[in-house]
């Protein structure tokens, strides 16, 4: 199915799914990590990363509320370069081996691999390999709803940034609390 025919179609979620949506929603956590956990929950991405600093939930609550969905999350090592405000950070993926891949990756080391298991599209991973990416308008981004950035290839930039639109759109209809927390504008 390509990118236009699912951006036709905002109504993919379970109910299982959309309970799981509703478990992430109650978290303190930044609402982009909500974003990317709920686009892992819908199938769309297979992984994500859950930073947690000391304003938000405990850990453990952050772990428990995860594992009541259908992911499966796991501590990464704490990093000598991250922030000494970083409690801790979590691997979530929808399964072992994707879990797996993700601890093993450097982020820092392993763009492409990271880039993929993030779920971003193999054009924008490969321009930012090659370091021919295109300087987003933030302006334009806004006026179309996207409230997810990336960093877009100069040869796919209207596929890349529908599946952008998409994916805003999706968490607009499944959890308008994050999407607005992320400057996402919801019509009345």
């Amino acid at each position: 199915m390509s990118i236009e025919q699912e951006k036709d179609n905002l109504d993919i979620a379970t109910d299982e799914q959309k309970e799981s949506i509703q478990f992430l929603e109650q978290l303190k956590i930044g609402p982009a990590q909500k974003a990317e956990l709920i686009l892992v929950v819908l199938g769309l991405k297979p992984a994500a990363e859950v930073v947690i600093f000391p304003w938000n939930d405990l850990p453990e609550k952050v772990v428990a509320t995860i594992e009541k969905t259908s992911l499966l999350v796991h501590e990464k090592p704490k990093n000598q370069a991250s922030s000494g405000k970083v409690v801790a950070t979590y691997a979530v993926a929808r399964d072992a081996e994707t879990l797996q891949q993700l601890l093993q990756t450097d982020p820092a080391k392993d763009h492409e691999a990271y880039g993929r298991l993030m779920g971003f599209p193999t054009s924008a991973v490969e321009a930012f390999l090659n370091k021919t990416t295109l300087k987003t308008d933030e302006d334009d981004l806004e006026r179309r709803g996207i409230i997810f950035g990336m960093k877009l290839s100069r040869d796919n930039t209207k596929e890349e940034l529908r599946l952008l639109e998409y994916w805003s759109q999706l968490i607009k209809k499944y959890a308008p609390a994050t999407y607005r927390s992320l400057g996402g504008k919801i019509e009345k």
